[in-house]
């Protein structure tokens, strides 16, 4: 089941300041972003990872992580039962894909994919472990690179997280 996660005035300005904090540095140290949509800008960019992060992270009941990376974080968004993840966030208008370039593979245990609604509303199309990802992914050719994508039907709903305790996280999504 997809999960929609509304999140509040004061969670958003929490956002804007954190997207604000993150892009000016990148800016004066001259970091471009790997941005899949020529459209929007870094700090776009930025607001909307974490954007798709804080949902995840308030639909897990976690802390997000605030801190600046000027190269980017380490594939690892947040951190959940010994699980690292990594949050992609897609504008509703964009197609519902899972995708990551092939340039910066999938390096957390689990992928999630988040798809804005709306300026407050997330939902929370589904997960999938890093092994299943590379096995059933297609390519596919964008605007700056080549991909990997896999489709919503093919993700699993985030609960599968929630009751995946002691296992191992491919064991544990791919059992249910």
């Amino acid at each position: 089941m997809k999960e929609v996660i509304t999140l509040t005035e004061r969670e958003l300005q929490h956002a804007h300041a954190i997207a604000h904090g993150r892009n000016a540095p990148k800016q004066a140290a001259g970091v471009v972003d790997q941005r899949f949509d020529p459209n929007r800008t870094s700090f776009g960019v930025q607001l909307a990872g974490y954007l798709g992060e804080l949902a995840v992270a308030k639909a897990l009941g976690i802390s997000t992580d605030t801190s600046l990376h000027l190269s980017g974080d380490n594939g690892t968004d947040l951190s959940y039962r010994g699980y690292s993840l990594q949050v992609k966030t897609r504008i509703r208008r964009a197609n519902g894909d899972l995708i990551f370039p092939v340039a910066k593979p999938l390096k957390a245990d689990v992928a999630v994919l988040v798809i804005q609604q709306s300026e407050s509303e997330y939902l929370i199309a589904g997960i999938i472990g890093r092994s299943r990802f590379y096995r059933i992914s297609k390519p596919l050719f964008m605007y700056n690179g080549e991909c990997l994508a896999v489709g919503q039907k093919d993700l699993l709903p985030l609960q599968v997280l929630r009751i995946a305790k002691g296992r191992t996280v491919e064991n544990a999504l791919e059992e249910t």
